[in-house]
């Protein structure tokens, strides 16, 4: 299934954005932060006959702090958003995974990391819902290598290709179980979430891959700009 991010429509009100989108779609990704919060604007999703998935909240959390204040708090505000929005039955919930301190503290990192895998798994048993865990493009960050999927336990992965772009390792994640993909461009330096064509990753083959899996996963355009979304959709559907 094809699906767009709310991620290009940040500044539109969530019911302005799944307006639009709906022109575009039947499969939407809301990303609950700023005018997109589930928990504050949710209830205009029932309006839409769209499939969701939703990118729980980030900005400022970490699930990974080895302050166990934070990192409680963070899971805290990740369940409160999937309270709001079970009853609209996501696909799928994406979570990121915090970071790491500075390098000393790797280790404690790793700890509160695993703590809140445990938490997360158990929820995703009592909801009878799928959470998955996304890998980052930044060193500092957890999942940027595909060994470290080893610590994700019974929780699904999101493979981001233009953070895998970044980390230099797309062929080595593609290897990998992968239940969920956010597909977006970049010229390998930054995350720019550029159009599909407008960076340096071979899309083509990203998606021969991909299709040569047991069950191609899901994929998510998270474009920057609602501009893009007409070449990158015409892009994916040529080789889909």
């Amino acid at each position: 299934m094809l699906g767009i991010s709310t991620l290009c429509l940040s500044d539109y009100k969530l019911d302005d954005a799944l307006e639009y989108l709906s022109n575009e779609t039947n499969y939407v990704e809301v990303v609950s932060e700023g005018f997109h919060d589930i928990k504050r604007y949710g209830n205009v999703l029932d309006s839409f006959d769209l499939k969701y998935s939703i990118h729980l909240p980030f900005i400022g959390l970490d699930i990974a702090n080895i302050r166990d204040e934070i990192r409680i708090a963070s899971l805290n505000i990740i369940k409160d958003t999937i309270d709001a929005s079970v009853r609209y039955n996501p696909l799928i919930y994406i979570v990121h995974p915090g970071m790491v301190a500075a390098k000393h503290l790797k280790s404690e990192n790793m700890d509160a990391f695993k703590k809140s895998v445990k938490f997360l798994s158990e929820l995703s048993s009592e909801y009878s819902i799928d959470i998955a865990l996304e890998n980052m493009p930044l060193k500092f960050l957890f999942l940027t290598e595909p060994d470290e999927l080893d610590m994700i336990g019974g929780l699904k992965f999101c493979l981001d290709i233009g953070h895998a772009n970044i980390t230099k390792n797309i062929d080595e994640f593609l290897y990998t179980d992968i239940d969920h993909t956010h597909i977006h461009d970049n010229n390998g330096i930054s995350d720019d979430h550029l159009g599909l064509g407008s960076g340096n990753i071979d899309i083509k083959s990203v998606l021969e891959r991909l299709k040569d899996k047991q069950k191609m996963p899901n994929l998510v355009v998270e474009l920057n700009k609602k501009e893009d979304i007409e070449s990158s959709i015409k892009l994916l559907n040529g080789f889909i």
